[in-house]
């Protein structure tokens, strides 16, 4: 798996590593501010953030 082609989904710091890693990074927008405002933001996770994620990133490419 390369960076490229890998879409990862993160809420917290703890996710720092992995969205720093990956090309397709998003973060849900309850996450703390500094990482909504350096990633591209979906829905909080109570509104489906990471269905949203996915179905973007697929009908994206």
């Amino acid at each position: 798996l390369d960076a490229g082609s890998a879409l990862v989904v993160g809420n917290d710091y703890n996710d720092l590593d992995l969205l720093h890693w990956a090309t397709n990074a998003r973060v849900v927008a309850n996450a703390p501010a500094d990482l909504t405002d350096h990633f591209q933001t979906v829905v909080d996770h109570d509104q489906d953030g990471f269905s949203e994620a996915v179905c973007g990133w697929l009908v994206s490419g």
